[in-house]
């Protein structure tokens, strides 16, 4: 049956569905990341797995689509694809550094979204223009730069991060793309201390949005939340890793049913437990069971 139905036809009633449970974004991180579905292939013995984009709208904990793409490489096209059926005015759209791309930036600010993305190596000369210039500012003490420090502590280890925003003095004269509305950069330096081992790391971001570095860590700080409210618990909750789906159309739209699941179990909050509990809650007892579907949707 989960064979027969079209996965792009499925996913498009998932994302009407959601549209009306969605409140404003405006202000509000939309991370983008994607998952591979490591046991669903298309036969067995291809090792060929299906990998999905998803556009989580982070502080409302709600998927607003997703869609299956080629492999990493595939979340380049597929974002302003899936930005095209979207709603995020105001929104400030996330993505890790697979997204950081100029084309992407146009196609969030087409949506009338803002953006802080991740910013590593792969994109070379903006990278190392933005290195360049972080390196001249940290010269003179970081003097005049916006400065906002996280510490966190707990499980035996100590995070301290320091985000530093200035106004990007310019692009790459070798820049031959255009980034649309791109005003800040971004650096972030963070220490963490565990078992008396220390190790310290840098990161890049940059951003349309003006220098202020407690609003560039809320975004970078709440984007991650992608992986442990989404994926982590999609993994641990939905046990989408372990289901071995052969056929493509019904591992497409498998993944898509288990999204309407694990939505409906998000909003229900009368019960306090883990995903996974709620679900044999859900088996067990039919009250709860229609008081899970209805939901967010209907009185009961």
């Amino acid at each position: 049956m989960l064979n027969a139905l079209d996965p792009v036809e499925f996913e498009r009633q998932f994302r009407g569905w959601v549209r009306a449970l969605t409140d404003d974004l405006a202000g509000q991180v939309v991370a983008i990341d994607g998952k591979t579905l490591r046991g669903a292939v298309d036969r067995a013995g291809t090792g060929t797995a299906m990998h999905l984009l998803h556009v989580w709208a982070a502080e409302q904990q709600l998927l607003l689509a997703h869609a299956v793409v080629d492999g990493a490489g595939g979340e380049i096209p597929g974002i302003p694809a899936l930005l095209r059926f979207l709603d995020v005015r105001g929104a400030i759209i996330t993505t890790d550094a697979n997204g950081c791309t100029a084309p992407i930036t146009q196609a969030i600010r087409a949506a009338e979204a803002d953006y802080v993305l991740a910013l590593k190596g792969n994109r070379s000369a903006l990278h190392a223009h933005v290195v360049e210039a972080f390196a001249a500012v940290e010269a003179t003490g970081y003097l005049d730069i916006n400065t906002h420090q996280t510490i966190d502590t707990g499980h035996g280890r100590v995070e301290d991060r320091t985000f530093r925003a200035m106004a990007i003095p310019s692009l790459p004269p070798t820049s031959q793309v255009e980034w649309a509305d791109l005003a800040t950069i971004v650096q972030v330096d963070r220490v963490r201390t565990a078992k008396g081992a220390t190790t310290v790391e840098r990161q890049y971001f940059v951003s349309n949005l003006p220098p202020d570095a407690a609003e560039m860590a809320r975004a970078v700080r709440t984007h991650w939340g992608v992986e442990n409210q989404l994926h982590w618990v999609l993994d641990v909750g939905m046990n989408e890793d372990a289901c071995r789906v052969r056929d493509r159309n019904s591992a497409a739209n498998f993944a898509t049913i288990k999204r309407f699941v694990l939505a409906l179990l998000k909003r229900e909050t009368t019960v306090k437990r883990g995903i996974a509990a709620k679900r044999r809650h859900a088996g067990w007892d039919n009250d709860y069971l229609l008081q899970v579907l209805c939901c967010g949707v209907l009185e009961i």
